[in-house]
């Protein structure tokens, strides 16, 4: 849990909740996106009960700022872990 003090984004929040792990073993010429324990594509945001539709590979690895919402009071963030 993060107390919500001031405008956060989903990108401010991910990065004040420490990032994403970093596994060593896919780091070696491995597309940027394939080097975090993060499953981006299975991950989601949840507000009032209503899982909201945010693309979490975009919104790392895109300069597109669509998807990164402000967060609000409530809001679950989920990312899902590689298996």
């Amino acid at each position: 849990l993060y107390p919500i003090t001031h405008d956060l984004t989903l990108r401010d929040a991910i990065a004040q909740a420490g990032g994403f792990v970093k596994d060593p073993l896919r780091m070696k010429d491995a597309d940027p996106r394939y080097r975090s324990l993060a499953n981006l594509s299975q991950s989601f945001i949840v507000r009032e009960h209503q899982k909201l539709s945010i693309d979490f590979e975009r919104l790392m690895f895109s300069p597109d700022n669509t998807h990164n919402v402000v967060i609000e009071p409530g809001d679950y963030i989920y990312i899902a872990p590689y298996e």
